[in-house]
């Protein structure tokens, strides 16, 4: 195109162009014919510190292992090393099995190769150490089984508090209830914490729970004392550090931790002890409020203690934490209220317990706080479970609606709907039991009335969905599962449901629903507690829902509007020993996943957008360990607009929702120190084929400067070419750059004698 410089008329012709070369692609390229021309640089301004990280933060980077010399070590050693048989300061051997005579490598399979060399990452944020790859073993065992493996041991330098670092693949499996960090391409695992108390200085210290014996293939070690800390990101703020984790289709991703460990230990999102195959929902963990000047609070609970916190972070990442009161030992979920002051309940698990409403200002003092009446008369509370009960709360105008999930007098558990006024937080009404055995809830507003969303187990079997207004409550289950029927097959007590509730959302078009859950409904595979993978599913119900006629469990046409699978009819006998048919109808299900070993949707969730489609996000696991996080964009119908995209290291928190303000999608979770404050700004999504774009030229004084808009994160360098010939571009010396603003400028001398000089833009990786 021909495009007149608003300065002196000239013309400055731009040739786009897309090129792929080997290993190192150029991902896209501007390719720029240029005369005369001056435009000067335009610049950027921030609106805020958030806005500001957000756009410089550098992205995660690769880790490099640099070998140095290979070391072959026999491991025979009964309990420690062989003398003098050491790569640097690593040393393998046999673990004590009963006693010497089975701890014997002919019953074990010794002989490593060990590379030792350093360990790096290009941005420089984990300190260039001694590493070690252990090959697995190679050399076979006498006898056909083992009697003892082999650990590794380390000659520690200094008396002091240790870490025991892995590596391991980003596709690879990390350890069931061990800490992952990702780097890019690589998972650093902690495989262990050695105490000084242990530590031998002189000799070797062993690491245990290594076994070497297992490896499959190669693994690299390293080890740092524990007071250095092992990340990723890098500091932009007193106690927060921030990275680039992803740029995708869906938006640009940044991780923000927080540090809170003075006051208090938040929950590891990555190793609740929770898993897809577990029967019972999740209960609350932290609640995040988007603020109007782009920072966050956060309502959490720390597990040292149990005291509920509230963490404030302002715009310029300034942030601090206050204890909030009447923490009784567990907590509900937080509502907020057009003011901003917070609603929560806080109760003691155990029988008889004390269950307090409670709502704060939002700087955390107390307002009101009213004991609830748990008698089998009014809210029938005999119990809170510190597994299986929880408590949801929501606000919608003047009230505050809370979902009860609880023990009562006769030895059952399921929930209630109770609304409450918000100026006092009195009663308003107590609508009764929506769902018996109800393990998992939730709750959002609808205008002035509110819509609940149960996972409930017998009386319903089913997702059942609630339309709360202020003197009625109506429900109708809206989707529904197998059961694992007693021996004789005439009745079942199946507290499993082979479901994960999910995230609710009242629009104008009908009520979306998101899940996780098991698609077939044969009741004789119902044998474990995952019997097929896991998949994402999706409903939009109408808003009419509750007046719709529901026979037993079969869902109506009309009350569906999503255009998905249908079950066949099927149907399972109840506690009573009473038949009840079933039929699910119009489930989206936006991923297909088939390995139960492999992958199982979990967590999921769900943020309707400004321009009225859904992000969808969820984690895929394997029956107990997290592989990967993913997202996806639907319209309101559940028709795909994007394919289900990998979000880098991002994390999902087990049971609480993400939230929306403006174009970033909010998601806090914790890793057990600090709060972490994940960002997805979904008006940045990554381009596809779309070119770098050239925003001013300038030629003057015996040189040209290309100023482009650049991504921060990347990596651009300028080349120059005489004859547009494939083969006849050239780097010029010194502009292979890491852009860390949007806007970059890139330097070239030129010949002003040379009538044809060409310059172009590489985009690289």
């Amino acid at each position: 195109m021909n495009t007149p410089c608003p300065h002196c008329q000239s013309q400055i012709k731009i040739y786009q162009e897309t090129l792929a070369t080997g290993t190192s692609p150029l991902r896209s390229i501007a390719l720029a014919l240029v005369t005369l021309a001056f435009v000067s640089p335009v610049l950027f301004a921030t609106e805020t510190v958030v806005s500001d990280v957000l756009n410089r933060s550098k992205p995660v980077s690769a880790l490099t292992f640099h070998p140095a010399a290979t070391t072959f070590l026999s491991g025979k050693g009964r309990g420690i090393p062989t003398a003098g048989e050491k790569a640097g300061r690593l040393g393998i051997a046999l673990i004590f099995a009963q006693n010497n005579y089975w701890t014997d490598n002919r019953w074990s399979a010794p002989g490593y190769n060990v590379k030792s060399g350093t360990l790096r990452d290009a941005e420089g944020r984990l300190p260039s150490v001694d590493a070690y790859e252990v090959s697995p073993p190679s050399l076979a065992s006498d006898f056909s089984f083992f009697a003892s493996g082999s650990d590794l041991f380390f000659e520690f330098p200094t008396v002091d508090d240790w870490t025991v670092y892995s590596v391991i693949g980003k596709s690879d499996t990390p350890p069931a209830g061990k800490t992952a960090i990702r780097f890019k391409e690589h998972l650093v695992i902690e495989e262990a914490r050695i105490p000084r108390s242990g530590v031998t200085v002189g000799g070797f210290t062993k690491v245990p729970g290594t076994n070497l014996h297992a490896l499959t293939r190669p693994k690299i070690y390293f080890f740092l004392p524990s007071s250095v800390v092992v990340r990723p990101d890098s500091l932009v703020a007193a106690g927060v550090t921030a990275a680039r984790i992803a740029e995708t289709e869906l938006g640009r991703i940044t991780a923000l931790r927080i540090v809170v460990s003075p006051v208090g230990t938040p929950e590891n999102s990555g190793t609740t002890g929770r898993n897809p195959g577990d029967t019972y929902g999740a209960k609350p963990g932290l609640t995040c409020f988007p603020e109007a000047d782009g920072g966050i609070s956060v309502v959490w609970q720390s597990t040292a203690d149990n005291q509920l916190l509230l963490t404030r972070v302002d715009a310029s990442l300034l942030h601090s934490t206050v204890p909030l009161p009447r923490s009784l030992g567990r907590s509900s979920n937080a509502a907020r209220d057009s003011q901003g002051n917070l609603f929560y309940v806080t109760y003691a698990a155990g029988t008889n317990p004390q269950v307090m409403l409670v709502k704060v200002a939002p700087d955390g003092r107390e307002l009101a706080a009213r004991a609830q009446d748990t008698a089998p008369a009014a809210l029938n509370i005999a119990g809170m479970s510190d597994y299986w009960d929880s408590v949801r709360l929501s606000c919608a105008g003047d009230r505050l609606c809370v979902t009860y999930g609880r023990g009562m007098d006769n030895g059952h558990q399921g929930s209630i709907i109770v609304t409450y006024a918000t100026s006092d937080i009195s009663l308003v009404r107590n609508h009764g039991q929506n769902s018996s055995h109800s393990f998992d809830s939730r709750v959002v507003p609808d205008g002035g009335d509110f819509i609940n969303l149960s996972l409930g187990d017998n009386y319903p079997r089913g997702l059942a969905l609630n339309k709360v207004r202020p003197a009625s409550s109506t429900g109708k289950v809206i989707f529904t599962y197998k059961t694992r029927h007693y021996p004789d097959g005439l009745a079942s007590n199946d507290n499993r449901t082979y479901t994960e509730i999910g995230d609710l959302a009242a629009a104008p078009e009908g009520y979306g629903a998101i899940f996780a859950s098991e698609a077939g409904t044969d009741n004789t595979l119902a044998t474990g507690a995952i019997n097929e993978a896991r998949n994402v599913g999706y409903l939009l119900v109408a808003r009419n829902f509750d007046s719709i006629p529901q026979s037993e469990y079969i869902v109506p046409p009309s009350m569906i509007l999503t255009t998905g699978a249908d079950s066949p009819l099927f149907g399972f006998y109840n506690f009573g020993g009473g038949y009840v048919r079933q039929h699910y109808r119009g489930v989206r299900w936006l991923t297909q996943y088939t390995d139960l070993q492999t992958e199982n949707a979990t967590r999921p969730k769900m943020l309707a957008m400004p321009d009225g489609k859904r992000l969808i996000l969820w984690e895929k696991w394997t029956p107990s360990s997290h592989v990967s996080t993913h997202g996806m964009r639907i319209d309101a119908l559940g028709n795909p607009q994007t394919a289900a995209i990998d979000l880098g290291g991002l994390r999902l928190s087990d049971g609480d929702s993400a939230v929306l303000a403006g174009h970033r999608v909010h998601l806090v979770t914790g890793n057990g120190k600090e709060l972490e404050w994940g960002i997805i700004e979904t008006d940045k999504p990554l381009p596809r084929n779309i070119p770098v774009l050239i925003q001013t030229i300038d030629r003057a004084a015996g040189m040209v400067a290309v100023t482009i808009a650049s991504i921060p994160g990347k990596r651009y360098r300028l080349e120059t070419s005489t004859t547009l010939a494939p083969d006849d571009w050239h780097e010029v010396p010194g502009t292979l750059v890491h852009a860390d603003s949007e806007s970059l400028l890139l330097s070239s001398p030129f010949n002003p004698a040379e009538p044809r000089q060409f310059w172009r833009v590489a985009e690289t990786e």
